[in-house]
């Protein structure tokens, strides 16, 4: 894919930039909760019918960490971010699973796992960079990977599936700072196909934050509030087929440290 070049150009690019002067540098460990919505199905001979996440039991993480990074040169900024999350739950299944050998029908009670955990590196650069407002565009990388599973306790049949999806991504950012406050959003996302596998990914993070330590960007404290947005339709060969249409939302609180 021609991105990738272009997203080591863009770092270059960057370093180029670092040596123009010292970067600011701003750490944010962050803590929230992260609902899930969507629909997953798993068929040995194609996906004809998937379950909701309602009626697998898949409920929302109330206790995601996460932590994201940024560095600033002037109108290039850099950002990487990674966060993992666990839905469980008890359910009953709308449509059949199928996997291998193994089948669990329609109407079976099941226990249900999705680990799923999201990484992300991009470098975008300010189009309209001004004392107060900044809007720019740039290339990353991003990596999910995530891990499902169903199992009948009664008879102890299980259909599980792993994959983990790298991307290149296209992102957007835009900031607007007042005196000690700022709001920024980070959007980013991309749609793929590798070896016939396909995945749609998009991911939007807003963040506000109140300075209340420091008066300048560097050594400075901030209190920080979010919502993340994320949006994965996934379909793979994995001993038949799995298709997975999900959305993970919710607030996020942290701190900011910035050097």
């Amino acid at each position: 894919m021609q991105i990738f070049p272009l997203f080591v150009a863009s770092l270059l690019v960057a370093g180029t930039c670092m040596s123009c002067g010292a970067p600011s540098f701003g750490v944010t460990p962050r803590l929230g909760t992260l609902d899930i919505d969507g629909d997953i199905g798993v068929e040995s001979t194609g996906v004809t019918a998937k379950n909701s996440v309602e009626s697998l039991g898949l409920v929302e993480d109330d206790s995601v960490f996460s932590g994201r990074v940024d560095l600033d040169w002037g109108g290039v900024h850099v950002t990487a971010a990674g966060q993992s999350s666990t839905h469980d739950g008890d359910g009953v299944l709308e449509a059949d699973l199928s996997q291998g050998g193994t089948t669990i029908t329609a109407g079976t009670a099941v226990s249900s796992e999705l680990d799923i955990g999201i990484y992300s590196g991009v470098v975008t650069f300010d189009l309209l960079p001004t004392d107060n407002f900044e809007l720019g565009l740039g290339l990353g990388v991003a990596a999910i990977d995530f891990d499902v599973s169903f199992t009948d306790p009664n008879t102890s049949d299980r259909i599980a599936t792993d994959e983990t999806v790298p991307m290149p991504v296209i992102a957007l950012r835009g900031a607007v700072a007042f005196g000690p406050v700022d709001v920024s959003v980070l959007a980013n996302g991309m749609a793929v196909t590798i070896d016939g596998n396909e995945a749609t990914y998009i991911d939007i993070d807003a963040m506000a934050r109140v300075r209340v330590l420091g008066s300048d960007d560097r050594f400075t404290g901030w209190i920080t509030l979010g919502w993340r947005q994320i949006d994965l339709d996934a379909e793979y060969e994995d001993d038949g087929e799995a298709e997975l249409d999900l959305e993970f939302s919710g607030p996020y609180f942290g701190l900011t440290f910035a050097f």
